[in-house]
């Protein structure tokens, strides 16, 4: 193939291009003294280069009067529209104008993992964890989102704080556990995160059912499911979530989650029998965790997930682990959540979970 393009061919300009909500950045377009290109800000993808012509102008010189400070939305191949002043409706070439709630994004069903390189991955998961520590500890140095220990390895957590001798870190043995969704170590897929979601506030529960629907999809391979960018699915959720008396500055009534959960699982067509608000007692969580189907686990004022200016909190619960202590054969059990607040999974001491003010997990069947 001969294009235009030789040694003389360069670069004039760089152009970013956003989501739907103008914060994200989904692609570059390079314009070149000949025609342009255009690469994805993202690795995911099945080919960087998502457009390019050596002769022709990029796509959105359509735009009548487009202005260097316009916000350009690109949803993939040819799918261009200008983000309106309201950041609520798109305008597309011909002048028509969406609300951007509405508008499917090719882009968002295009993004996979198995699209990047391995040896990339490891590194891409490496970062995610290394700012997610760096996070933690911010956090915890302000108090904040609460005073209880963000639990990473209950080995740890069990030796430095549950001692026969004070003096003397315990020694602890693992004796049952179950974890079928780890998206983290199987997958490569960083848990979604509140803050980086449409609303990022008071949005922890369209979150928890987000990162269970990935969950499930990639472990099934549910078309209905991984057909959907992480984003588009939470966007879905979310916006059903209103429909059930969510906002982003009030949250979500509690009890209005089992009926949406019930909604979300029958748009992806994920099957089941019933949904019900039962107590997270570690037998109910094991029994429900041994059944194959992580769940949404509800903590009101619990010591680390809503001890401070944070009530209340929704986790995705996916896997548990039961220790024996080995000086005295006490028993220590962790479940494994996606908490939310960092891309990779942590865990709660179950001992705490009925120490809160209110606590509910919603099992359901199959």
């Amino acid at each position: 193939m001969t294009t235009a393009w030789n040694a003389n061919t360069e670069i004039i300009r760089t152009r970013a291009m956003h989501d739907l909500i103008g914060e994200n950045i989904t692609a570059y377009t390079f314009e070149l003294t000949s025609g342009y290109i255009v690469v994805s800000a993202r690795f995911d993808v099945p080919n960087l280069i998502m457009e390019w012509a050596d002769e022709a102008e990029p796509f959105f010189a359509l735009f009548d009067d487009i202005a260097d400070d316009d916000t350009i939305v690109y949803l993939g191949l040819l799918n261009y529209f200008v983000l309106d002043e309201d950041n609520e409706t798109v305008t597309d070439v011909f002048g028509e104008t969406f609300c951007a709630e509405e508008i499917e994004s090719p882009f968002e069903e295009l993004l996979d993992t198995s699209h990047i390189a391995p040896e990339i991955l490891e590194e891409i998961v490496a970062e995610y964890n290394e700012r997610s520590a760096a996070a933690d500890n911010a956090s915890r140095a302000a108090n904040v989102p609460g005073n209880g220990h963000f639990i990473y390895c209950p080995f740890e957590h069990s030796s430095r704080f549950f001692r026969t001798n004070p003096n003397q870190p315990s020694t602890w043995t693992s004796i049952l556990w179950r974890n079928d969704f780890s998206t983290n170590t199987i997958h490569h897929v960083p848990y979604l995160r509140q803050v980086n979601m449409h609303s990022g506030t008071n949005n922890c529960i369209p979150t928890a059912m987000a990162n269970l629907i990935v969950m499930i999809g990639r472990r099934e391979n549910n078309t209905n499911i991984t057909r959907y960018g992480t984003h588009n699915i939470y966007n879905r959720i979310e916006n059903w979530a209103r429909n059930h008396g969510w906002t982003p500055s009030g949250g979500m009534p509690r009890n209005n989650s089992w009926p949406l959960f019930e909604d979300v699982l029958r748009y992806f067509r994920v099957s089941f029998r019933s949904v019900q608000r039962i107590t997270p007692t570690p037998e109910n969580i094991i029994a429900q965790l041994n059944r194959g189907l992580p769940f949404e686990l509800i903590l009101i004022r619990h010591e680390t997930y809503g001890a401070t200016f944070w009530m209340g909190h929704s986790v995705a619960a996916y896997a548990f682990t039961r220790l024996r202590r080995d000086q005295d054969g006490a028993i220590k059990t962790y479940v494994r959540i996606a908490d939310g607040w960092v891309a990779r999974g942590r865990f709660i001491d179950m001992a705490t979970i009925n120490n809160s003010d209110w606590a509910q997990m919603l099992s359901w069947s199959r």
